[in-house]
């Protein structure tokens, strides 16, 4: 279990429960627990924090679909072609071998619950945290044992150099969770020209709530925790890409742009949809634009168009609420509606609704599923990004969007970066430097923006391990990360976490290895 030690800090310190807990056999005592406060396993009173706007629950399971792989099974897919090896149900704690032919570029591993929580308690330092049950493996190794990873050991170290592990995962993925190798620098050189050791592999099949139940963590990333449980039960899916030169050097990526808003523009909108798509202006120039980030990586990206159901325009009239967390949120409901298959489906929507977490200083205009996404399975509540289309015409027919490149300044090119960021995400990239500048990517290739080094304002730089950032906690700026000669860089790559004047789109090689290794591009 690896929450963000930034989520850890921002839970609220614990009161002690009233009366003897010794008498309660581990449960609260009769005097309850103060206002606001839960009683945890045990006997103490916590003060539940969610790290957002909350958690949006239901109990329908038909709200949190399993899909199934559009690729084909083992001896039957086309040759080169990715494939699924091997498809089972599993109980959490069961361990699931697979066998993987010599010369694999990747492995992506997808769990799906068919049965399973919604959230963990996590308490740390007397201090409870709600997350998402998310769905991961807690370990996976190699026939070799080159390859190992350990959901709890990996993530020990507040700051790690995960460049050096051979596989990363950092993600919040409720019901649908994907685990791909590889995606670091350590995971890229074990490929190398000839793929991944073939043989046997297993993965221990996992969720925050089976490591809660059976301890694994506890008194290394938790004190205590509630929620959990060993008996949920995963469709696990696990897809190998074929090679015999490593990671391929080119590759083709199949991208679905689902039409939810169905205007966009001031102060006249003019109609978006999928049959005026190809003849619209600022469309097209979007395609082209997003078609020229991914080349830069020898990407070539297929565009289609498709108008999401009239249901689900008229729910998402207004904008997709990011606020709520989990399965039942808006954004995990909306990406159930794409086209089933081995594509990245994009949702362009009104806007992104967020109350709790701006505080004014920066919009959300993108968001991924998860990272990466469930490659070739789709409907699920992972299957897919979604984008804001309220800057897509700004510009239109000027100068601002001439025949050059102009990011912040032609609402087509800011809208295909969106696009092609969250594409990066769904094929496994993280940020390169996350918002307050100790948070970074495990690829040695990109450049880095630590904040006490390159913020203009050092002092203000957030401490993890002192506690939340807050209010005034600097963040670092694109136009302070645009020096890599001084260790001050990656304000202009497409992964940086944040569009702003001096944005690039640029993609470092390694990023190119782990996009063209993913399933998703063919």
């Amino acid at each position: 279990m690896r929450p963000s030690p930034l989520l850890l800090a921002l839970a609220v310190l614990a009161a002690a429960c009233g009366g003897n807990s010794s008498s309660s056999g581990g449960k609260c005592p009769a005097t309850p627990c103060a206002s606001g406060l839960t009683c945890q396993s045990d006997g103490t009173c916590v003060q539940i924090v969610t790290p957002d706007g909350g958690f949006a629950t239901c109990t329908s399971e038909d709200v949190k679909p399993v899909g199934d792989s559009a690729l084909a099974n083992a001896g039957s897919q086309a040759a080169g072609a990715a494939y699924v090896v091997k498809r089972e149900t599993h109980t959490v704690g069961e361990t699931m071998s697979f066998d993987v032919s010599p010369g694999t570029a990747s492995i992506t591993i997808v769990q799906q619950a068919i049965k399973a929580p919604d959230t963990v308690i996590f308490v740390s330092g007397g201090s409870g945290l709600q997350l998402d049950n998310t769905a991961v493996p807690h370990t996976v190794n190699s026939p070799d044992g080159s390859i190992h990873f350990d959901d709890v050991q990996d993530g020990q170290l507040l700051q790690p150099d995960y460049t050096t592990k051979p596989i990363y995962f950092f993600s919040d993925s409720p019901v649908t969770g994907t685990l791909t190798i590889p995606n670091t620098t350590k995971g890229v050189s074990l490929v190398g020209a000839n793929g991944l050791p073939g043989g046997t592999w297993t993965a221990q099949i996992s969720d925050y709530a089976w490591e809660c139940a059976v301890g694994i963590g506890k008194g290394q990333t938790f004190d205590a925790c509630s929620g959990g449980a060993s008996d949920s039960v995963y469709d696990v899916t696990v897809i190998a890409k074929p090679t015999s030169v490593g990671i391929p050097a080119s590759g083709t990526l199949d991208v679905v742009l689902n039409f939810v808003a169905t205007s966009v523009g001031s102060p006249t909108p003019q109609p978006l949809n999928a049959a005026e798509a190809p003849n619209d202006a600022d469309v097209q120039r979007m395609v082209q634009t997003l078609k020229g980030f991914y080349l830069k990586q020898s990407i070539t990206v297929n565009v289609t168009y498709q108008d999401a159901p009239s249901a689900v325009q008229q729910r998402y009239a207004t904008g997709v609420n990011i606020d709520q967390n989990g399965a039942c949120s808006d954004l995990s409901q909306l990406l159930t509606n794409g086209v089933k298959g081995n594509v990245l489906n994009i949702f362009l929507v009104p806007t992104l609704v967020e109350t709790t977490s701006t505080g004014g200083r920066v919009t959300t205009v993108g968001i991924d599923g998860t990272i990466p996404g469930p490659a070739s399975i789709g409907g699920t509540v992972a299957s897919g990004a979604v984008v804001s289309v309220e800057d897509l015409r700004v510009g239109s027919g000027t100068s601002r969007c001439a025949s050059t490149l102009n990011i912040t300044g032609c609402g087509a090119d800011e809208t295909a970066y969106i696009v092609a960021h969250e594409g990066g995400h769904f094929l496994g990239l993280y940020h390169v430097t996350e918002k307050y500048g100790f948070e970074f990517d495990p690829l040695a290739g990109t450049p880095t923006c630590k904040c006490t080094t390159c913020s203009l304002h050092p002092t203000t730089c957030a401490d993890p391990s002192l506690g939340a950032p807050t209010s005034t906690s600097d963040i670092v700026s694109v136009s302070e990360c645009l020096s890599p000669s001084t260790g001050c860089g990656g304000g202009d790559n497409l992964m940086f976490w944040l569009l702003a004047p001096g944005s690039a789109g640029n993609l470092a090689d390694e990023q190119g290895q782990v996009m063209r290794a993913n399933p998703a591009v063919h």
